[in-house]
């Protein structure tokens, strides 16, 4: 599964630059809070993605979004470490930029892998020329978390 995902990445990676479109396109890395109910099971996790942001006007972007997470289990007292979970994800959505170098956004994902979800996820960021910070969360159980996420948008128009 982790090779299939880093496949999707790499393709989307590459394939998007040849339409005729402009196209912007990066990768993320990022640390991630369980909340709600998921917290109960899980201390953190690690995410990867790569996204290609093709720009419709000035002030729109659609998306197309795939990603990894792996989430760490609670330690508990007397007990074996478990194995990590791993998550993977395929979605898309849309950025607006009201007040550049602000955006705000949503991501509709299918998360599949230790977890077989749709889930929604909001966005707001800042991007300075290639250099994305970005705060996500996942809004639907039990995947529910907060996040920060830093990226470098290698393909800019």
């Amino acid at each position: 599964m982790k090779k299939l995902s880093l496949i999707i990445i790499i393709v989307i990676c590459n394939v998007f630059p040849i339409s005729a479109m402009a196209q912007i396109g990066g990768l993320h890395l990022g640390i991630l809070a369980p909340s709600s109910e998921m917290s109960d099971t899980y201390a953190a996790g690690l995410s990867f993605s790569g996204d290609v942001e093709i720009p419709l006007t000035n002030l729109l972007s659609i998306t197309v979004e795939t990603a990894v997470r792996s989430w760490s289990y609670q330690d508990e007292v007397g007990a074996d470490e478990g194995d990590q979970a791993d998550t993977y994800s395929v979605g898309g959505g849309a950025k607006f930029f009201f007040l550049r170098p602000v955006y705000a956004g949503v991501d509709a994902m299918y998360m599949f892998g230790d977890f077989n979800k749709f889930t929604i996820k909001p966005n707001v960021g800042l991007r300075f020329g290639k250099l994305n910070i970005e705060a996500v969360a996942s809004l639907s159980e039990p995947v529910t978390f907060i996040g920060l996420e830093v990226g470098y948008f290698f393909l800019k128009q």
